[in-house]
Order: structure tokens, then sequence, then C-alpha cells
């Protein structure tokens, strides 16, 4: 009973849950549960097509939902509010973050909530509220610490920090948490090696040092144009900067112009993209070039102001606000989970009832399979049976077939030995005439007896072919290098011809015979131990 009701609850919050989704938005159809493949396609479009990517991180959340994933459906919500975040959809992202820390706090997953709290502490930041962001990173951090947090995560949380104290010029505090970075870095197989060195390189400018920035930072272009291209938008505003002071303007602004480049293409980090701008107005102007500087100017300030409407008083009022929503909701929540339990719980008896009527029908259902199973076995040995008497059947007559043609062929061959004794016969007595002897004329008999020797042969091969149909495809496939010669003594071999009946056959002398078997030998590679006969008899 107690199962029965942890599983109704399960059921329950899906349900609840569900109506947290956007209008017009449903779940995933049945079949369709494999969350991954889903998730890793909205990483790959997220910087690409990001309306596609938020279709994607949707179907992932709700297939891992009904395939009860839980920890999937959170990662992909987290995925998502950090795409909303880029694109400078604070609102949103906010409120996903949201989500995802109600389904990680149900399953009670450290990691998850970790997860979660860091997210929430970017956003934060992006909304220049330093002290809620450090508070949420220190929490995700606190969390891993007690929990055993893996090195990849704690990094995470190290990077967090040292990117938030970047933005406020604290090089003292980024020094710290790039060492800390670091050194888990060599501890472990972290792959944040070039976003660790992209940091180094803008401390570096920070510290008053742009040469050596530009010496660390440049060689990572090539690298991000592979792994993270949307990361350009960054490393390339850093780059800028250290051209910048050190006075290379053209290259300063070569830069600016590729940090917003990027920006546009990948709609990524556009919180960056009117710091950038207001950079590339100040160096236009400085370079004397004014129409620049202007439109320049005038798109930081569009851009600022679109910015403004989600980063303004108000609107960090609203976190506050959504906060104390977040928990009445969740209050009423639980009372109507309450409810429903004591529901489900009243209908526990009429849930038992049901499932013994099922035992017995299913009971009953696997008994009447079993009687058909053993019905259809019998039936199947029975046509089994039939059937391998068939076969031994029609197996027999192909032999008694098989035999009568062999004995059919045999006959022929030893017709054709007869007549070639009759026309060696003739030939003699023809050569040995003496009283005018007309030359054409035996000349002709000669060869009209040579023609009916190779028609005899024809009609012998022909019938041999037509009970060893693959003899000779066979034989040319193991032996490439035998000649029509060597083929016709392994058709008289295969047929059980010795030596003086393949002389006459052929028209050959015995001795001929014997070397024509030698040669065959050495063509087919055979050694003294092995025996000719049994391997062209072998042969079908």
């Amino acid at each position: 009973m107690g199962k029965n009701i942890q599983l109704d609850k399960l059921a329950l919050i899906l349900f609840l849950y569900s109506s947290f989704l956007p209008d017009g938005q449903v779940l995933a159809q049945d079949g369709d549960t494999d969350n991954t493949p889903l998730l890793e396609r909205a990483i790959e479009l997220r910087f690409v097509t990001p309306d596609s990517a938020h279709y994607w991180f949707e179907r992932s959340y709700q297939n891992a939902l009904l395939s009860g994933d839980t920890l999937g459906a959170v990662d992909a919500l987290v995925e998502q509010a950090q795409l909303f975040a880029h694109n400078a959809n604070f609102s949103n992202s906010y409120d996903i973050y949201w989500k995802a820390l109600f389904l990680a706090e149900q399953m009670d997953n450290p990691s998850a909530i970790a997860n979660v709290y860091n997210g929430l502490g970017w956003l934060y930041s992006l909304f220049y509220k330093n002290k809620e962001a450090i508070n949420y990173f220190n929490k995700s951090l606190g969390i891993l610490k007690e929990h055993g947090g893996s090195a990849k995560e704690m990094g995470r949380e190290y990077y967090a920090l040292l990117t938030l104290f970047r933005k406020q010029k604290n090089t003292t505090h980024v020094r710290a948490y790039l060492d800390s970075c670091l050194s888990l870095k060599r501890k472990t197989d972290l792959k944040t090696g070039i976003y660790l060195k992209a940091e180094e390189g803008y401390l570096h400018f920070m510290e008053g040092n742009a040469q050596k920035a530009l010496e660390t930072l440049l060689p990572l272009v090539a690298t991000f144009e592979q792994v993270q291209h949307s990361y350009l938008v960054i490393l390339s505003y850093y780059i800028a900067q250290a051209y910048e002071s050190l006075r290379e303007n053209g290259k300063a602004l070569d830069f600016y112009n590729k940090s917003l480049a990027i920006g546009r293409q990948y709609k990524s980090h556009q919180d960056m993209i009117p710091d950038v701008l207001v950079m590339q107005a100040k160096l236009s102007f400085k370079m004397q070039r004014f129409s620049e500087a202007f439109y320049a100017m005038e798109m930081a300030k569009t851009m600022n102001d679109s910015l403004f409407s989600s980063r303004s008083k108000l609107n960090q009022s609203l976190l506050e606000i959504k906060d104390e929503f977040r928990l009445e909701k969740e209050r009423q929540d639980k009372l109507e989970k309450e409810k429903r339990i004591q529901v489900l719980e009243q209908e526990e008896r009429l849930s038992q009832l049901r499932m013994m009527t099922n035992y017995v029908t299913v009971l009953f259902l696997a008994l009447l399979g079993v009687v058909y199973y053993r019905y259809l076995r019998s039936k199947h040995k029975s046509e089994k049976k039939l059937l391998s008497e068939k076969q031994r059947i029609e197996m027999e007559k192909a032999n008694e077939v098989l035999e009568l043609k062999n004995k059919e062929l045999t006959a022929s061959a030893l017709q054709i030995l007869k007549r070639d004794g009759t026309i060696n016969q003739i030939k003699q007595q023809i050569a040995e005439q003496k009283h005018n002897p007309d030359d054409n004329k035996l000349g002709a008999i000669v060869n009209t007896i040579n023609l009916s020797q190779a028609d005899d042969w024809k009609q012998f091969e022909s019938r041999f072919l037509s009970v060893n149909k693959n003899f000779y495809a066979s034989l040319k496939a193991q032996y490439p290098k035998l000649s029509p010669a060597d083929h016709k003594i392994c058709a008289l071999i295969k047929l059980g011809f010795d030596s003086v009946d393949m002389s006459k056959l052929l028209n050959i002398a015995v001795e001929s015979v014997h070397t024509t078997r030698y040669r065959l030998r050495k063509k087919m590679n055979l050694s003294r131990q092995d025996k000719l006969e049994e391997l062209i008899i072998g042969i079908n």
C-alpha cells in the first residue's frame, strides 16, 4: 500500500508540474523518451538558432519527465535557462531556474541543487546584484564540499567567482580563484584549460602588462574558432582592450568589430555587447571616425535601454516578489497534494479489488496461453517431421537421378572409347594403303574422323556438365592457372578413368597422360602426400 501511495505521489507531482508549462506546449508523445540526443541537439543549436534550441530543450525536459529521469529534466532546464540569460531574456531565465530548483529539491540531489544555485548566481550577477550572486555561488560550493562534489563541479564554482570579481576589477580575488582553478585542472582532466588561459591573459592586462596579455590571448583565437566560436565575443573584447592600451588602434578596432560580429551571429553574451559598442565608439572617436563613433554609441544606447528594462530597479525588485510568489505557490501546491493523497487513500481499497480481478484474469489467460502453446508446439513437431520425411524422399529421388546420369555419362565415355578404337583402325588401314593412293581423299577422311572426335568430346562434356554443373567454375576459381586441356584431364579423373582410357579417349600416348598429370600437380601446388584423385573428386 505504501509503495502505491509513493507512486501516486510521483504521478501527482508530474501532473501538477505539467501545469507550469507555457501555453501551447504539450508533453512529448509516448515512445519518444530518449532524452540524451534531444539535449545534445539543443546544445549544438543554442548559439546558431536559439529558437530551435529552445524547442529541443523543451522536448528534452518533457521527455525526461515522461521517462522518470528527473535529473535529465533538471539538466535540460538549466541549459535552457542559461540560453535565455545569454540572450538577455532574464525573466524567463529566472523562472526556469526556479522550476529546475523545485525538481532538484524534490529528488533531493545535492549535485543538481548546486548546479541550479550556480545558474542563479550567474543570473544575479547579470542584474549587478553581486552580493546575492556571491551568496548563491558560495551556497553551491558549500553543498559540493559537504557532499563530495567532483573536481569539475568545484572548478565550475571557482570559475564563476573568478568572473564575478573580474567584472569588479578585483585582481587580488581573481588571482586567488584562478590559482584554485588551475590547481584543480592539474589534478584532474578538466577541459577548461583554454577558458582559464583566457582569464589569465586578461588578468595580465588588468595588472598593466598588455604585451604579456596579447602573448597569452592571441594563440587562443584559433582554438576557440574550433571548439567554442561564441566565446570569441569575450576573447576578442579582451584582445581589443590590450591592443588599445598599446595604442595599436587599428588592430583594436578590428577585434572590437569581431566581437560584435560574433555576438550578432551566435546571439551570445548579449549583456556584454553594449560595453563593446561603447569601447568601439570611444576608439572610433579617438581615430576621428566620427560617423562610426556616432553609430556605435547610438547602438549601445538602444541595446542598453533594452537591457535596462530587464535590469531596472523595478525588475530587480521583481526577483524578491517572485521569490515570495514562488514560496506561496509551493505552500498551495503542498495543500493540494495533501488533499489529493487523502483521495488516493480512499480509492486504495477499490484499486486493490481491481488489482485482484486483474490477477485472476492474468492467471486465466496465462493458463490458456500454456495450453495453446503446447498445441502449437505439438502441431509444429508434426509438421517438422512431415517436412523432414518429404525432404528425405526428395533427396533419395535426386540421388537416384544423379546415379542414373552418372551411368549414362560413363556409358557415353565407353562408347567414345569404342568409337575411337574403330576410327584408329580405319586410319591405320587407310595409311597402309599402297595401291593407287589418293592423298586428297585420304586427307579428307582423316579430317572427318578428327571432327567426329571433337563432336564426340563436346557431347561428352555437355553430359558431364549436366551432372556436374559447377565443376569447371569451382576448378577455375581454385586453380586459375589450369588450361582447357588440364580441365579435360580433371573431368576424366572426376569420373574415375585410368591413364590408358584417358589416352584412348584423348587420342594421346599413355606417357603423355602421365606427363599431363605431373604438370597438373605442379600447377595445383600439390605435394607428394596429396592425392590428385581425392582432391578433384571433392570439387563440386
